[in-house]
């Protein structure tokens, strides 16, 4: 793993937008006498992913997988999440761009990609439209259909319990981020909130009590021989200190055209709008 001076900005903190689709805005969370005391959804793999700043699509594609029952490949979420961030050669990303490339493109399973793309340089991936466009086709069968912000009644610590517990059906991770000290390679992370460490990314599948303490259990990408086999635990301070500077998102099955007209009012639909003509019209610039 890439040092802290190396790894600043891993995972960036995320601007407010109030475009962003709510949970709130969709469903009621279950009140939280009726949550059990311990659950957890069973990942698909645990990832390592080395030196690299791939935490954001690490997070999203285990999260993906998850549902999908399909090892699907985290260097082509990046490369593609690097492509639309409009930063392609920038260090690190920010977890809703990440969250893009699996509503807007899909995701590609491991076996699919012809290109050994665990063994490209960061550069290479950053250009994948150079040499993998077919990719783009491919990835299409493992679109999801929009993400939504995890909020609630709640603080986010019990949002994020309590929505993973309300989709445990549908294996609905929530995706989200902290600072992180690499050093720290115990399961349970300090019930102290720091500013020391670098922003990363990973995915919530549940939660369960440690010594008294509410925890939030997270799979990490690193190795699983980090941690308790790749899982760690969070606590309500870290969470609520860090889910809302860095994002808390889970995949939905509304359509975003769905979500506009339950969520945005007018005025917020016409400014979505303008944005994504400004945008197209920047692509054709290109």
């Amino acid at each position: 793993m890439a040092n802290n001076k190396q790894q600043k900005h891993a995972l960036k903190p995320l601007p407010k937008d109030d475009r962003d689709f709510q949970l709130s805005g969709i469903v009621d969370l279950p009140a939280l006498e009726t949550l059990p005391k311990e659950f957890m959804l069973k990942p698909l793999s645990i990832k390592y992913q080395g030196s690299s700043d791939f935490c954001t699509s690490f997070s999203c594609c285990g999260a993906s997988e998850l549902q999908e029952g399909r090892i699907l490949s985290p260097e082509w979420g990046f490369a593609v999440s690097k492509m639309i961030s409009g930063n392609k050669d920038g260090y690190g990303q920010d977890l809703r761009s990440a969250m893009k490339v699996h509503t807007k493109y899909g995701a590609i399973e491991s076996m699919e990609t012809s290109h050994d793309l665990e063994h490209f340089s960061v550069k290479e991936l950053r250009n994948i439209k150079s040499y993998a466009p077919y990719l783009f086709t491919k990835a299409i069968e493992h679109k999801k259909k929009s993400f939504v912000a995890v909020d609630g009644g709640y603080d986010m610590f019990d949002n994020i319990r309590a929505t993973i517990y309300k989709f445990r059906k549908e294996k609905r991770a929530v995706m989200s981020g902290a600072l992180w000290n690499w050093s720290m390679k115990i399961p349970i992370i300090p019930n102290k909130v720091t500013s020391k460490g670098v922003g990363h990314a990973f995915y919530f599948i549940g939660y369960k009590v440690i010594n008294g303490t509410q925890m939030l259990v997270l799979v990490n990408s690193y190795g699983d021989w980090s941690g308790d086999n790749g899982l760690f635990y969070m606590p309500r301070s870290v969470v609520n200190a860090f889910a809302g500077r860095f994002g808390a998102y889970t995949f939905h099955d509304l359509s975003p055209e769905e979500l506009k007209k339950a969520q945005w009012t007018l005025v917020q639909r016409l400014l979505g709008e303008i944005k994504t003509i400004l945008l197209k019209f920047k692509q054709m610039l290109k």
